[in-house]
C-alpha cells in the first residue's frame, strides 16, 4: 500500500514516457536478452564438468566451449546496445521535463518571484529533475530486470535442486526486514537533504547577486563562515545517508554471501552422498553467486525511488501549477489596441494590509502621465496592477470601457503593452540578441537608429564585434555601466510596437542631462500612446501632461504641472527638493 501510495505522487511524471514506450520495450527486451545469455553460462559449464569431461568426449567439449563464447558475444552486444538506448530515453525524457517545467515556471504569476528564492527554485529544476528522471528511465528498467532474474534463477535453482534451494535462501527474510528498518530513517534524510541543499543554492546565489553589498561591508570572512556551517551541516546528513545506504547495502551483502557457503557445505554433502553431480553443484554455485547483485540492488532502488518521491513533491507546484490568475481570462478578448485605461475603485491588499485603496483615474491614448509620491505611497503597487503583474483585490481596471484587465490574456495583453524598470534586465548575451527580444523581425539598420535615439551608438560602435558583442565577462565582451544598461533597456523598448508604455525609474541611474533627453525622446515617439512613468527626477516631470500624486495607497492629487505647481503645496515641496527644477518652472510658467 506504501509504495503504491507513494506512486501516485509520481504518476504525472510517467506522461513524459509514454511516447518512449517502444523505446522502453525495446530497452526491457534487450536487458532481458543479455540476462538470458548470462544464464546460460554457468548451465553449459555444469555440462562441460558433468558430461563432456568425464566422457572425454573432445568434439563436445569444443562445441560447449564455443556455444559460450558465441552466448558472451550476444551477451556483450545486448548490453552495449541497451547502455546507448538507456542513456537516449533518459536524455530525451529529462529534457521534455526541463522543458515543461521552465515553460511553466516563466508562466507563473509575478508576485511567485518577489514571495520565493531563486536559488531554491534554480536548485528544483535542475538537480531535483535528475533524480526523478534517474529513477523513471532507470530505475523502472533495473527493478523490471531484477525481478527477472531472481525469478530467472530461482526457477534454475529449483530445477538444479529445489531441497538446496529451500534450506539455504532461509537467511533472505533477514534482508527483507533489515533493508525495512534502515528505509524509514532513509526517507527522512533525503527530505531534509533536498530543503538543505535549496538553501545552499539560494545563499550561492543571493551572494553573487548582492556581491556590492558583501564587497562594501567587507563581510567576506562572515560569508565564508556562514558556508562553512551550511556545509558542514549538508554533509553530515550526507554522511548519515551514505553510512545508512552502506549498512543497507553491506548488511545485505553479508547476509545474502552467507548463500554460496551454505550451498557449498550442503551442496558438498550431497556430491559426497552421490544425490547431486559435481557440475550441478558448480551450476547452483554460480547461479546462487549471480543473485547477489539484484537483491543488493533492491535496497538501491528504494533509495532512489524515495528520493525521485520527494523530489517530486517540490517539483510538483512547477509540474502543475495551481494558480488563479488566468482564470478570469476570455480567450475571445483580442485587443486590436488600447486607447483608453480606466480604474474604478481600486484596491490591493496583502496580508489584510491596504496597500491601495479606492483610485478613481483615466489614463487616455495621446496622454502621457507621470506618478509620484513618497516611498511606500503605492506607486509601483499601481503600475504592477496596469502592467498586469499583480491582480488588483477589490474594485477592477477597464480596458477601452469594454474589458477588465483580468478578462485579457495575458498572452495579448502585453503585444500592446511593454514594461520598462530600473533594473535594466539585459541577458549576458549579445547587444543584438538584447535587442531582438523586442521584435524578431527588427533589422541591423533598425537597431543602430533605436541606439541612437538613447545615445548608444557610439559607444556600440567602439566596441569589437560591435552589435555581436555580449555582455558579460570574458575576452571583446562588454561590460556595459548602470546608465548604460538602462539606455539598452530603452533602445529595446524603441523597437517595439506598444500602445501603453509603462516605464519605473527606466533613468535613475542616468545624469540629468542623458535623462531628460531621452525622457523627451520617448514621449515623442508615443505621443499618441499612453505614457505612463514613475520618476525622481523632479526636472523630468514638467515634460508630462499629468502629474498623479499619491499618498499612502491613495489618489492625492491629479493635474497638469502648471496647475499642480500653482495650487499643489505637496507638489511644491517635492519641487524643492531638486534645485534643477527651477528652469523647469520658469519654462512653464
Amino acid at each position: 500500500m506504501f509504495f503504491l501510495q507513494k506512486s501516485n505522487d509520481l504518476k504525472s511524471f510517467f506522461s513524459f514516457l509514454q511516447k518512449y514506450l517502444l523505446f522502453e520495450a525495446l530497452l526491457l527486451i534487450l536487458m532481458l536478452l543479455g540476462n538470458i545469455c548470462g544464464l546460460a553460462s554457468p548451465y553449459l559449464l555444469g555440462m562441460v564438468i558433468d558430461k563432456a569431461i568425464p566422457s572425454g568426449d573432445k568434439t563436445l567439449l569444443a562445441k560447449i566451449i564455443l556455444l559460450i563464447v558465441i552466448v558472451n558475444i550476444f551477451r556483450f552486444i545486448f548490453g552495449t546496445l541497451s547502455e546507448y538506448l538507456s542513456t537516449k530515453v533518459s536524455s530525451n525524457v529529462i529534457l521534455d521535463i526541463k522543458e515543461k517545467l521552465f515553460r511553466n515556471l516563466l508562466e507563473l504569476p509575478f508576485p511567485y518571484f518577489e514571495k520565493n528564492k531563486p536559488g531554491e527554485i534554480i536548485q528544483i529544476i535542475s538537480q531535483e529533475v535528475d533524480k526523478i528522471q534517474s529513477f523513471l528511465t532507470k530505475g523502472l528498467i533495473r527493478f523490471i530486470n531484477n525481478v527477472f532474474t531472481i525469478l530467472s534463477l530461482t526457477i534454475l535453482l529449483c530445477y538444479l535442486n529445489y531441497k538446496l534451494f529451500l534450506i539455504t535462501f532461509a537467511v533472505l527474510p533477514l534482508v527483507i526486514i533489515l533493508n525495512s528498518i534502515i528505509s524509514r530513517r532513509v526517507r527522512k534524510l533525503v527530505k531534509a537533504t533536498g530543503e538543505k541543499e535549496g538553501e545552499l543554492y539560494n545563499f550561492y546565489f543571493e551572494r553573487i547577486k548582492n556581491i556590492s553589498v558583501v564587497k562594501t561591508f567587507y563581510t567576506i570572512k562572515h560569508e565564508v563562515s556562514k558556508l562553512k556551517r551550511k556545509v558542514e551541516f549538508l554533509n553530515i546528513l550526507y554522511l548519515k545517508n551514505s553510512k545508512l545506504t552502506a549498512l543497507g547495502n553491506n548488511g545485505s551483502f553479508f547476509f545474502i554471501s552467507l548463500l554460496p557457503v551454505i550451498v557449498l557445505f550442503m551442496g558438498g554433502f550431497q556430491v559426497i552422498e552421490n544425490a547431486m553431480t559435481i557440475g550441478a553443484l558448480v551450476a547452483f554455485i554460480q547461479y546462487s553467486n549471480r543473485l547477489i547483485p539484484p537483491a543488493s540492488d533492491f535496497l538501491n532502488l528504494y533509495v532512489d525511488y524515495i528520493k525521485a518521491h520527494e523530489s517530486s513533491k517540490r517539483i510538483a507546484p512547477f509540474l502543475n501549477p495551481k494558480t488563479n490568475v488566468g482564470k478570469k481570462e476570455n480567450p475571445n478578448v483580442q485587443l486590436k489596441t488600447i486607447s483608453r485605461i480606466r480604474c474604478s475603485n481600486l484596491g490591493f491588499n496583502v496580508n489584510e494590509k491596504a496597500i491601495l485603496s479606492n483610485i478613481n483615474i483615466e489614463l487616455v491614448a495621446g496622454k502621457n502621465y507621470v506618478i509620484m509620491g513618497a516611498n511606500g505611497a503605492g506607486k509601483s503597487t499601481l503600475i504592477k496592477i496596469l502592467s498586469k503583474f499583480y491582480m488588483a483585490t477589490s474594485g477592477e481596471v477597464i480596458i477601452n470601457e469594454t474589458y477588465s484587465i483580468e478578462e485579457v490574456p495575458i498572452k495579448y495583453w502585453f503585444k500592446k503593452v511593454v514594461v520598462i524598470s530600473q533594473d535594466a534586465q539585459i541577458f549576458h548575451e549579445t547587444i543584438a540578441a538584447n535587442l531582438l527580444y523586442a521584435n524578431n523581425n527588427i533589422l541591423p539598420d533598425d537597431m543602430w537608429r533605436s541606439l541612437e535615439t538613447v545615445d548608444l551608438k557610439l559607444y556600440v560602435e567602439s566596441l569589437t564585434d560591435s552589435l555581436d558583442t555580449k555582455i558579460g565577462d570574458g575576452e571583446n565582451a562588454a561590460n556595459p555601466s548602470g546608465g548604460q544598461r538602462q539606455k539598452l533597456s530603452l533602445a529595446r523598448l524603441f523597437l517595439k510596437e506598444a500602445d501603453v508604455i509603462i516605464l519605473d525609474e527606466v533613468t535613475s541611474a542616468m545624469d540629468s542631462k542623458s535623462s531628460r533627453v531621452i525622457t523627451s525622446h520617448i514621449l515623442k515617439t508615443y505621443k499618441d500612446k499612453i505614457v505612463i512613468s514613475i520618476t525622481h527626477k523632479i526636472q523630468d516631470t514638467f515634460l508630462f501632461d499629468r502629474v498623479i500624486l499619491m499618498d499612502s495607497g491613495k489618489l492625492s492629487e491629479n493635474g497638469t504641472p502648471k496647475d499642480l505647481l500653482q495650487s499643489s503645496e505637496k507638489f511644491r515641496s517635492f519641487l524643492s527638493s531638486d534645485s534643477e527644477v527651477i528652469t523647469c518652472e520658469n519654462d512653464i510658467l
